[in-house]
């Protein structure tokens, strides 16, 4: 909830006002979709211009200062190696603060991650991934995947730690090949925001304008 009144009382300037009220109108209203099953987090679905002209404008300055940086080029890896090659050490000292866990000016992290791809056959690549954390993600947050698994993580940075479940492991079972010929059926794409944000193990928000924050991230990475 943001209290307008309160804010101008504190002589906040009246465009910042402006721009926190169409940010908690449009989070509200894109939970309310995602409940309805009419919207999902990845759809690059952004706001709109004319019913949220600031908060439309700032999502796309945010963007520009932080141009797509595509993943480096892929790594087809035995599926077993991937806890030893991206565990992170945890850096307690600032735990679960916004600049912890990401915003418009510090993302967490400023770039797409690397996803990694495997040619698993023993077991097949969805019980893989069952047997090893993930679970069948929300269909509002799965975009435009299917067959999309989820594994709940943390993110440690020089900026501090954001804890579990708000960032996930995404995983994808699905047969494909690489820029260079080679064939994989399961991918993993380590350490992005959990784009779960409506479910009940999910917690509390880092903070306010989180649910927007992780529609606006994946919209740009």
């Amino acid at each position: 909830m943001f209290d307008s009144k309160e804010a101008r009382k504190a002589g906040i300037d009246n465009d910042i006002i402006k721009l926190a009220e169409e940010l908690v109108n449009y989070q509200n209203n894109l939970v309310e979709d995602l409940r309805e099953g009419k919207a999902r987090i990845g759809d690059k679905v952004k706001p709109s211009p004319q019913k949220y002209p600031r908060l439309r404008k700032f999502h796309q300055r945010a963007a520009d200062k932080f141009k797509k940086t595509k993943a480096s080029s892929f790594k087809l890896l035995n599926p077993g190696n991937e806890e030893k090659l991206l565990t992170f050490d945890t850096n307690f000292y600032a735990v679960n603060t916004e600049t912890a866990c990401g915003n418009y000016a510090f993302p967490k992290p400023n770039k797409a991650p690397v996803r990694y791809f495997y040619n698993q056959s023993n077991p097949a690549p969805s019980s893989w991934l069952l047997n090893n954390g993930f679970h069948v993600t929300a269909s509002y947050a799965t975009g435009n995947y299917q067959n999309n698994y989820t594994r709940e993580t943390f993110y440690s940075g020089v900026q501090g730690t954001c804890d579990s479940p708000k960032f996930r492991d995404d995983g994808t079972a699905g047969n494909g090949t690489t820029s260079n010929g080679a064939f994989y059926n399961m991918n993993i794409q380590y350490k992005e925001p959990n784009p779960e944000i409506l479910e009940l193990y999910y917690g509390l928000w880092s903070y306010l304008g989180w649910g927007t924050y992780v529609q606006w991230w994946h919209n740009t990475y």
